[in-house]
């Protein structure tokens, strides 16, 4: 292996003439390997200057790029040499990494107060007059993301701070909102469930409008990146073929990394959705403004206050609608009386407060061509769906010129005026104030000794049962909506997570670690895991910003904590890969600026991310490049560099290499190489990797196959072999689409992962929840060298193609006769249990009773998955009836839903073929009937206990002694042995008694209609499990959990009956007369409702036969009829008996409660006035409260007899009166030189404008007179002229002369 030298290893020995870049014709066209996307994989029109200017941020190299919309030059102030877009000037409140390309420079930027705007019909009209049809928010946009001059922010102790690059970001009220079609039902928690909208309506422009600028979307990132690298590979500019081709000598630092992950980051954080576990997107306050052209000015404003508070412009229920109003005039320069405008200025700030203002805007629009025009700053925090937008509207134009919006500069003064001012005045100040309040009110309260009680007591849910404190969705004493899946606004948690966020947002990174840092036991108490994840996400985020060093110890502790249980409840817990994707690549850029061992753990989490399989294959390639990066930051010791990862960081740049050329970016992928090249070449042994035969023949395979892609002439000797490198062929069989193109790797098989039973916590995320796990992306050939092939038959290629893909077909056509095999529970979990997707059923049916030591998490979320997953199941009725009942009450097909049976059939059930039987099954049986989540079918019949009923001493089994003393004989055969018996479900059984009860309490509640039969009972409340129809066997488990463990019932053989409010009695023979009396009726409506029928059917059978003339047909169903009716009659009689006798039975029975209450009553009465003692006793209480009243009138007169004694009231008198003149007299002297300072001003004005006519009848008499010497010029100007004509002779000189 040679070392890098300053050729380039791609360039051939002989050069073809052209010197044009080629694109690769390897692998057929470039398009299909690229990402699968409609927009992605549409021919590229011809670039025009319109379109290439929205690709100025990726076109040219990093630190030389101009932000301006045409990516021509713009002022130095507004260019930076960050490629996170950082702004220059002094940043040393980022130090000690004070780098340009400190990535922290774009988190601050990332998470700034959001500032919605709201405007008026008018308003809207005349910013769209100026060119602007999205509304004053898109004209204030591009300058809210950097606030003219230094803004100072006070930190929570009152320490103020200054910052030149504070920001904030406009949006449109109502914008940021979840789209639900992005979210999978199957997959995402309560936190994440969005309501859609109502009806099949499809949405109008203003809601695709806002759709586009919301981000939190993984695949527009990945499509527009795509773009973007597209246009830099068809459409070089000098200084971008310059970057691609990697022309300097020097390697490249790891810090500055290229424009395209740049890109990426940049577009992960913007467009923030808007979430309720999180609230940087919320708006810190809303812009309300109208303009000059608006008849009614104030009734608007306060309409439109009310849109926004309480309007269809309302937030959703979990936003605080308690936020900053700024009312903003719009005044119109060119149409309007700016007289008027400040007189209604003046009445807003008197009806609304200070937080006004008034913006002076010209109405006309701007184009390039006017003396006072400029460019409008393009927006560098645009979401990727909107950018995509852009670029697609932009090529659809006819006009290849570039075209770009102007604003007038006096509107640029006056917007970025009154942005600066409402920031520093209004926004900025008032965030402080609830940053104050909130950590004094509400944090402050928290970090003490009661809020630590109260974190306790929701930990341990004092005062609820263990069952319902462990496993149930929160505790009793929780703010947590588990069902809605957010906290109300005023929730302690809500405010806390909004103290939290405002500290990050105004840079108080201590304050919001030591919030977030509470949050985290809060939220993981409640069980609200995606308000969990995100803070600890922002947790470590905020560690890591603050400029403090953390020891390696510290980091292990918190940080990799922090990471990665934000990770696993993001991907595991609520199916969020965004919320995945931002913390961990945040953490790991933090990381790597840290330095040191910072820097491995920078690259752990890096390869961590690209495990999950959250990104897609160009962030794969892109996150491959800042693994090496990590690594690359890793500085050696000495002059050896003992301690650097110079190999590793050359590893990775190989495989961002070969993804790169996967996906047809050969450009990217000679750079990655030439970049390894360079790495190899710094160390001490140069030539080392020609040791390593196999890892040298890769990277020179790898080499040659770029040149070839960039080169196809440099490869070819003698005529016709530029066809033999260009596969066109197209197989019979078509493959399934992964998200690896395929094409020939040169990486081999790769084995899967062996650490599948660690799943839970890391586990990875296909990109598709339907796709099946791949251990083996690769396909099974390797392509022959260029030398052999001699051959152009056609027909030789098409078959050795099918050869080629012969295996991948076996596994594609092996996974559908998996799929048609699979049994009816198994099909029911996939499809309906989250858990058990496909990636997640190799941890699932392994024998994961290993992790309890090693993954507790892992192994508990394991078991968890299993006993829901059965529990649902079984209250579907999709477990089989072999497994379900062994019992002879269940004679019919009717599945059991309360309870299953475990044996041998339900694991044969559970059986796949791709993972085989579950092997922890066993450990699910001991663990739910340890919890008591399931209970032995027999001993919930026959314990004489309630189930909840908890004894002090749990006495341990003989089977539980004999496992302990093994494990201490280091004998641990483990818990996977399965069990055989029969279970009831605690969960299924508490939901349906729930259904019962609701049923119940929704009709009447006397005695007589609370007892049933146990048939009657059945009919009615048999259907609670979704409308189908219970077991018998469920029908005795739910009487028995209703009666001994709820109370609320009592029943025996034939009868049921519901007990009243401290009714104890069981059941008598009275209620069993009754119920027998019940059904007896029930019966006999029955048959009178079938006598009816048959009286009917009989008559019209005899019609029928008269009409046949069927004289014998007619006589015999008259006959049959004349019976029918006659048994109806007694049936009817004995009925109306029998509904007499139960009318009087209710009445007895009312009455008997009636005389039971009225002599409860009677009693209650009584003892009240015993206790009053008579009228006697009342009157005398009466008559010494007067009398102790009278005494106290006494006492207060003379106290104040004795308080006048000592005064002279005629001194008083006096003493006031000179006080009350001498007011006068002052207000007097006040009054008259505030009479004399405003007359004093208004002779000033009228002066002033006498001076000002004066001026004027000045200047109009020296143009009058200056008009009067003109008209005097040139009358005597004329006259000279006539005279001079006069004095003219026509007359010939030489005639004149004689």
């Amino acid at each position: 292996m040679t070392p890098l030298s300053n050729a380039s290893a791609f360039e051939p020995a002989n050069p073809p003439g052209s010197s044009s870049l080629r694109l690769p014709k390897l692998r057929g066209s470039l398009d299909t390997q690229s990402m699968a996307s409609s927009v992605s994989t549409l021919p590229y029109r011809n670039s025009n200057a319109s379109v290439s200017s929205l690709f100025a941020s990726t076109s040219t190299p990093t630190g030389s790029r101009s932000v301006s919309p045409s990516g021509t030059g713009t002022p130095s102030k507004m260019i930076s040499g960050s490629v996170f877009g950082g702004f220059s000037g002094d940043r040393n409140q980022l130090s000690p990494a004070d780098k340009p390309d400190d990535p922290r420079s774009l988190i601050v930027q990332a998470f700034v107060p959001h500032i919605a705007v709201h405007t008026s019909a008018d308003t809207k009209e005349l910013v769209k007059d100026k060119g602007f049809n999205g509304g004053l928010w898109e004209l204030l946009r591009p300058f809210g993301e950097l606030i003219q001059g230094k803004v100072t922010v006070r930190d929570s102790i009152g320490a103020g701070k200054t910052w030149e690059d504070f920001a904030v970001r406009f949006v449109e009220l109502g914008d940021g909102l979840e789209i639900p079609e992005a979210v999978s039902s199957s997959r995402k928690s309560a936190e994440g469930r969005i309501l859609a909208a109502n009806g099949t309506k499809p949405p109008t422009d203003s809601v695709l409008a806002q759709r586009m600028r919301t981000g939190g979307d993984i695949g527009p990132i990945e499509t527009l990146v795509d773009r973007h690298l597209s246009h830099a590979e068809q459409f070089p500019s000098m200084s971008s073929e310059e970057f691609l081709n990697f022309k300097d000598t020097q390697l490249r630092s790891p810090d500055i990394p290229s424009p395209f992950y740049t890109l990426y980051l940049r577009r992960l954080l913007s467009g923030l959705p808007l979430a309720p576990h999180e609230t940087f997107s919320h708006p810190v306050a809303c812009v309300i403004a109208i303009s000059s052209r608006n008849a009614n000015p104030i009734e608007t404003l306060r309409n439109l206050y009310d849109e926004s508070s309480r309007g269809p412009k309302r937030l959703p229920l979990w936003v605080n609608n308690e936020y900053l109003r700024y009312y903003v005039l719009v005044h119109d320069e060119e149409r309007d009386d700016i007289t008027k405008s400040m007189t209604l200025f003046e009445q807003m700030k008197r009806h609304f407060g200070l937080h006004c203002h008034l913006l002076r805007l010209r109405s006309s629009e701007c184009v390039a061509t006017d003396d006072d025009s400029i460019r409008l700053p393009r927006c560098e925090w645009l979401a990727a769906s909107e950018e995509l937008a852009e670029i697609q509207t932009r090529e659809l134009l006819e006009d290849i010129e570039d075209s770009y919006p102007c604003i007038y500069e006096s509107d640029t003064t006056a917007i970025k005026t009154f942005i600066r001012e409402m920031v520093t005045q209004s926004i900025v100040p008032s965030m402080e104030r609830c940053v104050a309040t909130w950590n004094d009110q509400v944090a402050s309260r928290r970090r003490g000794i009661s809020g630590r009680f109260i974190s306790m007591s929701k930990k341990w849910a004092f005062g609820t049962s263990s069952r319902s404190s462990s496993n149930g969705p929160t505790s009793s004493n929780s703010n947590y909506d588990a069902l809605q899946g957010f906290y109300r606004p005023d929730a302690p948690e809500a405010v806390m997570r909004k103290l939290a966020d405002y500290a990050f947002m105004l840079r108080d990174w201590k304050l919001a670690y030591s919030t977030y840092d509470l949050l985290r036991t809060d939220f993981n108490n409640d069980k609200a895991w995606k308000y969990h994840a995100a803070a600890n996400e922002m947790a470590a985020v905020s560690q890591l910003m603050m400029p403090q060093a953390i020891s390696s110890r510290v980091r292990s502790e918190t940080i990799d904590q922090m990471l990665e249980t934000a990770s696993y409840s993001y991907i595991t817990r609520c199916g969020a890969t965004y919320g995945a994707l931002r913390s961990l690549a945040l953490g790991m850029e933090l990381l790597r600026l840290r330095g040191g061992s910072a820097t491995e753990d920078a690259a752990r989490w890096g390869t961590r991310l690209l495990e999950y399989k959250v990104v897609g294959v160009v962030g794969d390639a892109l996150f491959k490049e800042r693994v090496s990066a990590c690594y690359a930051s890793k500085k050696g010791a000495g002059s050896e560099l003992w301690g650097s990862r110079t190999r590793k960081s050359a590893l990775w740049s190989i495989l961002a290499a070969d993804a790169w050329l996967t996906l047809g970016k050969i450009q990217q992928s000679k750079q990655r190489v030439e970049e390894a090249n360079g790495k190899y070449s710094i160390l001490t042994h140069q030539d080392s990797l020609s040791h390593f035969a196999h890892a040298n023949d890769f990277l020179e395979a790898l080499q040659r196959e770029v040149q070839l892609a960039l080169y196809p002439e440099s490869g070819i000797e003698g005529p016709g072999q530029v066809e033999d490198l260009i596969d066109t062929s197209i197989g019979e069989e078509s493959e399934a689409f992964v998200s690896r193109p395929h094409r020939r790797s040169l990486m081999g098989q790769v084995a899967p992962l062996a650490n599948l039973e660690s799943a839970p916590l890391h586990g990875t995320l296909l990109e598709d929840e339907d796709e099946a796990p791949r251990t083996d992306q690769f396909e099974f050939r390797t392509r022959p060298d260029k030398r052999d092939k001699k051959t152009s038959s056609s027909h030789e290629s098409k078959r050795k193609q099918q050869h080629y893909n012969r295996p991948l077909l076996f596994y594609s056509t092996y996974a559908v006769d998996i799929h048609l095999k699979m049994s009816e529970i198994l099909t029911y979990l996939q499809n309906n249990e989250p858990q058990f997707r496909k990636n997640r059923l190799a941890s699932l049916y392994s024998d994961f009773s290993v992790l309890s030591s090693t993954n507790p998490d892992g192994y508990t979320a394991n078991l968890h998955a299993w006993r829901t997953a059965l529990s649902h199941a079984a209250l579907a009725g999709v477990i089989p009836s072999s497994s379900t009942s062994t019992s002879s009450q269940n004679s019919s097909h009717i599945p059991s839903r309360l309870s299953f049976s475990i044996d041998t059939n339900l694991a044969k059930e559970l059986e796949s073929k791709e993972w085989g039987r579950p092997l922890g099954l066993g450990s699910v049986v001991n663990d739910a009937l340890g919890k008591r989540e399931w209970i032995p079918y027999k001993d919930f019949l026959e314990s004489s206990e309630s189930i909840y009923y908890k004894r002090w001493v749990r006495i341990p089994g003989a089977g539980e002694v004999l496992r302990w003393g093994l494990r201490q004989l280091g004998l641990n055969f483990g818990s996977g042995g399965l069990m055989s018996g029969r279970v009831v479900v605690l969960e299924n059984l508490e939901t349906a008694g729930k259904e019962v009860m609701k049923r119940f309490e929704a009709g009447s509640k006397g005695r007589v209609e609370r007892i049933y039969s146990r048939s009657a009972w059945k009919a009615a409340f048999g259907t609670v499990l979704g409308g189908k129809e219970m077991a018998d066997s469920d029908v005795e488990v739910l009487l028995r959990f209703l009666g001994r463990d709820k109370g609320v019932l009592v029943y025996n053989s034939s009868t049921v009956k519901f007990l009243a409010q401290n009714e104890t009695q069981g059941v008598s023979q009275e209620d069993e007369t009754i119920a027998s009396l019940k059904s007896l009726i029930q019966d006999l409506e029955a048959q009178v409702k079938g006598l009816e029928a048959k009286v009917e059917q009989l008559g019209d059978t005899a019609k029928e036969a008269v009409g046949r003339k069927n004289r014998l047909g007619a006589l015999s169903a008259l006959r049959s009829k004349k019976l029918a009716e006659s048994t109806l009659g007694k049936r009817q009689a004995t009925l109306a008996q029998l509904e007499e006798v139960f009318v009087k039975i209710e009445q007895a029975t009312d009455q008997v409660e009636l005389v039971r209450v009225m002599e409860a009553s009677s009693r209650v009465l009584g003892s009240l006035n015993k206790e009053v003692g008579g009228v006697e006793r009342v009157e005398g209480v009466v008559d010494r409260l007067r009398e102790e009243m009278e005494k106290t009138d006494e006492v207060v007169q003379v106290v104040g007899e004795f308080g006048k004694e000592g005064v002279d009231e005629g001194e008083v008198d006096d003493e006031l009166e000179v006080m009350e003149r001498e007011e006068r007299e002052r207000k007097e002297v006040l009054e008259r030189k505030e009479r004399e300072a405003k007359e004093k001003c208004e002779a000033g004005e009228t002066r002033r404008r006498l001076d000002a006519l004066e001026t004027v009848e000045r200047e109009a008499r020296e143009k009058e007179n200056a008009r009067k010497q003109a008209e005097v010029s040139t009358d005597k100007e004329i006259d000279d002229s006539t005279m001079g004509m006069k004095r003219m002779s026509l007359d010939p000189p030489d005639a004149e002369m004689a």
